[in-house]
């Protein structure tokens, strides 16, 4: 049962994500899709023409690719009020912010799983690692303030950035999985 509610709240966290980024691009006139894959999601829309005469601007992108972690970041604020307001307690770890169940439920692993899922995901998203949405957004603030070497600068971020996060999660994490993330995502970004 905990590993049922484990998987509906990812599958729900990453849908939430992944719905924010289609409500940006509707905002922006676009006809987006959600497509769920493994441990992630992509929202696609139709090519940049498709915008009706709204411009694709930075900001608009920076929107678009900011709209997934907000999204999730406000599923975290629901869960948190409603969890609180059902007598249970926010508390602060290292880690960040944790919710203290009274009890331990599949309720309450599954309301456990789904809030860290949406603070987790949006976090590790605003990294600038491409192609995560903190990469989107440096692609696009280094492509306005340098249309020429702006991408490429972004990649480098990207890989240096990938890099330190492969060796952190090795030497401090112990974690492998998150090293072979991260040392593929910088890596492509070479």
């Amino acid at each position: 049962q905990i590993l049922l509610a484990w998987i509906t709240a990812m599958f729900l966290g990453i849908l939430l994500h992944e719905f924010g980024h289609a409500l940006a691009m509707r905002y922006y006139g676009l006809d987006p899709w959600i497509t769920l894959y493994g441990l992630g999601g992509l929202t696609s829309a139709r090519s940049a023409s498709a915008y009706r005469g709204l411009d694709s601007s930075t900001f608009a992108q920076i929107f678009i690719s900011f709209a997934g972690p907000l999204a999730g970041f406000a599923g975290a604020g629901l869960i948190t009020v409603a969890a609180v307001a059902a007598g249970n307690e926010l508390a602060w770890s290292p880690l960040g912010p944790r919710i203290v169940w009274n009890g331990l439920s599949v309720g309450a692993y599954f309301g456990d799983f789904l809030f860290q899922i949406c603070v987790f995901w949006g976090l590790i998203n605003l990294l600038p690692v491409y192609p995560l949405d903190g990469g989107q957004i440096a692609r696009e603030v280094f492509q306005y303030f340098s249309p020429r070497g702006g991408i490429r600068n972004s990649l480098l971020l990207s890989m240096v950035t990938a890099g330190g996060l492969a060796a952190l999660a090795v030497l401090l994490f112990r974690s492998l999985f998150m090293a072979l993330m991260f040392g593929y995502l910088s890596y492509m970004s070479y």
